[in-house]
């Protein structure tokens, strides 16, 4: 949802990132993608997240990026970082 205020049209998994992926693939096929990981703090959680994140970037020819290290995830990095719209912008740039 804070994608979404910021413009960003985006979708999350309902199932986690375990999730079948393969389900939105129809849908996102023909436009340009961004694959958003988290920074979990628990060392075999995230090393769980970054297979799955990669494995998405590759299925929907997406680049994969992470919020700055120090926070877990893009929305508590948008929330806490007046700086974030600039870098999601960048983000934006590397896709068009």
């Amino acid at each position: 949802m804070v994608l979404a205020q910021l413009g960003w049209k985006s979708c999350a998994p309902t199932g986690g990132e375990g999730s079948d992926a393969a389900n939105f693939l129809a849908a996102l096929s023909l436009s340009r993608n961004i694959i958003i990981g988290d920074n979990d703090p628990d060392p075999q959680v995230r090393e769980k997240m970054v297979r799955y994140a990669q494995h998405r970037a590759v299925l929907f020819s997406a680049i994969l990026r992470y919020p700055p290290e120090g926070f877990k995830d893009i929305d508590e990095f948008i929330l806490a970082d007046s700086d974030a719209k600039n870098l999601l912008d960048k983000w934006i740039q590397e896709v068009e």
